[in-house]
């Protein structure tokens, strides 16, 4: 798994929120698809990098979580309709 880095919590007395930084394999390997899918959601904008280095894009672990829970709910939605 990537390295992590921790983000200033907004409300000062509550703890740091730690949020994994994640590399296309990394989030591949979370999503089950290859990293030549990642870098298509990232193309297309649906799945965004919080940064680049030389050699690839880097993800947080909170935009992964919200790019599965997208992809569940517009799953459901189009199992209801």
């Amino acid at each position: 798994m990537g390295n992590l880095e921790t983000i200033e919590a907004r409300n000062t007395n509550a703890p740091p929120v730690v949020d994994a930084i994640l590399t296309s394999e990394d989030v591949a390997r979370q999503l089950g698809v290859s990293a030549q899918s990642v870098w298509g959601y990232r193309k297309s904008g649906i799945l965004k990098p919080d940064f680049f280095v030389p050699g690839g894009a880097r993800f947080r672990q909170s935009e992964v979580e919200r790019f599965k829970a997208e992809q569940t709910a517009l799953a459901t939605a189009s199992k209801d309709a």
